[in-house]
């Protein structure tokens, strides 16, 4: 090996090793921030886990959950009442019509014993929406109440207490168990058809108690969730039937939010809530309280709007808010030009949300159609089929319907 050769060499390794060196003094200049834009470096003091050449931020929920116990729906944005719709003013703004408006004609909490419920069947009394959390879920028994079976569950007097339009909502559990089957058995026993699961997703921001301190659960992962099957019965369209329903807008004890998004969903008043506790006593609400709940005391002389009162049907009655003969929520114009609404169903081709929509004139299928030259043939690929998709036999219009 010649000297000039060894200097060469000498001198590439020398340069590599300046390289190398360089760039780790970039890299961890980049790690500190020193050399990012104002930008970028702002984040990266705000977001210890912000990565600044691909501009985002990586967020290991799972690996939050194995160190510290916090649960990653926990940083769910908007969960709270008042971050909901924050960047939707319109929405905002028609969540607090619906809040008045229901508050508006709400009757003073009612209450009455859950072994009572047979009582209101002897009344003849009717309930527009029923919420029921029977104790059969995976928690019943730890919870201290006492046990239902699904057989006893579906012995309740619900189909005599549901009016015809009406829904029901029910608690079934966090699906470890068989409850969303035979919750669907039940609600098609009592004549409702199940039309949605609302599924309610815990956080443990207030009540985390570190690592590892979850309650024992039979399967691999921990069941975070609650589901509550939605039923209806009778006949309702939110197209037509808006007099009746709106379109959706918006540890264990049940969320409150589900109250407000009954109210906000159906706008009959006659609402029943069945196995309800002390806690769950609301304006606007005839509670039947389970068997451990105890009785509400109120205050001597205490005559306030929210002071529960006894189930008494004449009052209750008299109580209940009515519009043009029907026990629902009053709306305003307001109201119906921001709630959302269902998609007009229209021919193809025209504007099926305008209102003088119109059919398109009648158009003789292609294979019906007269050639211009009779003497020449159809090709074999065409297959006398009208050119779109789905290749239809029939025309589009009926000419015995245009």
């Amino acid at each position: 090996m010649t000297a000039q050769r060894l200097d060469n060499e000498v001198q590439q390794l020398g340069d590599d090793w300046d390289g190398d060196v360089s760039s780790q003094k970039q890299e961890a200049t980049l790690d500190s921030g020193a050399l990012l834009p104002p930008s970028k470096r702002a984040r990266k003091e705000k977001y210890h886990n912000y990565v600044p050449e691909e501009e985002t931020i990586r967020n290991d929920y799972s690996q939050r959950y194995v160190d510290g116990g916090e649960w990653p729906q926990n940083w769910v944005l908007g969960a709270k009442l008042e971050q909901r719709f924050e960047e939707y003013p319109k929405q905002r703004r028609l969540l607090e019509l619906k809040r008045t408006s229901v508050a508006s004609v709400a009757h003073p909490p009612t209450y009455l014993p859950c072994s009572s419920l047979s009582t209101l069947v002897d009344m003849q009394v009717k309930f527009d929406v029923i919420l029921l959390d029977p104790p059969v879920s995976e928690s019943a028994e730890a919870d201290g109440k006492d046990y239902f079976s699904w057989a006893d569950v579906q012995a309740m007097p619900i189909p005599a207490l549901a009016a015809e339009p009406s829904f029901i909502f029910m608690w079934v559990g966090s699906g470890a168990g068989d409850g969303l089957e035979r919750g669907r058995e039940v609600l098609a026993r009592w004549g409702f058809r199940r039309c949605e699961d609302v599924v309610w997703v815990k956080t443990n921001t207030e009540d985390n108690k570190g690592p590892g301190a979850d309650p024992p659960t039979t399967s691999l992962l921990v069941r975070t969730k609650q589901h509550c099957l939605m039923g209806i019965k009778g006949t309702v369209r939110r197209s037509t039937d808006s007099w009746f329903v709106h379109c959706n807008i918006d540890p264990t004890r049940k969320p409150p939010e589900m109250y407000s998004l009954i109210e906000n969903f159906c706008l009959g008043t006659r609402r029943l809530e069945i196995f309800g506790k002390l806690s769950s006593l609301r304006k606007g609400w005839v509670t039947a309280l389970s068997a451990n709940a105890g009785t509400p005391t109120a205050l001597k002389g205490e005559t306030s709007p929210d002071t529960p009162v006894p189930w008494d049907k004449t009052t209750w009655d008299t109580s209940v808010h009515r519009e043009n003969g029907k026990c629902v929520v009053p709306s305003s114009p307001e109201i119906e030009i921001l709630r959302p609404k269902s998609p007009q169903r229209g021919p193809p081709n025209s504007m099926p949300n305008m209102p003088n929509a119109v059919k398109p004139p009648f158009q003789q299928p292609f294979a019906q159609q007269p050639s211009p030259h009779p003497q020449t043939p159809t090709p074999n690929n065409m297959m006398g089929k009208p050119l779109h998709m789905g290749f239809q036999d029939t025309p589009i219009w009926d000419h015995a319907q245009a």
